[in-house]
């Protein structure tokens, strides 16, 4: 934009209305941006969570027979049982998660 010379109050009232159609313009066009950007986060949300899912579907423990997971977990648990103490105490015994989080 080719800037004319400062010579007059005139021409600051001028130029100052040429600014208020180009400020609604840029507040019009952010709405409009803020819109756009808000439904594609929403899709990639969505689709995200629809990856997610499926990737899940595909996971090697859900590979595995459910006879070999009932197996593998009820001889955690009896491992876990057998090794406390006897009378119980109140310390928690903190292995098992850790021994299930290895099948």
């Amino acid at each position: 934009m080719k800037q004319p010379p400062l010579s007059s109050p005139d021409t600051l009232e001028t130029e100052n209305s040429e600014l208020n159609p180009l400020d609604e313009r840029i507040r019009s066009l952010e709405q409009i941006f803020n819109l756009v950007l808000a439904g594609l986060h929403r899709d990639r949300a969505l689709l995200s969570t629809r990856i997610d899912r499926r990737r899940a579907m595909y996971a090697p423990v859900r590979m595995l027979p459910r006879d070999i997971l009932i197996r593998i977990f009820d001889a955690a648990l009896i491992e876990s049982h057998l090794s406390h103490a006897w009378p119980p105490t109140p310390n928690l015994n903190f292995r098992q998660p850790r021994r299930l989080s290895r099948v």
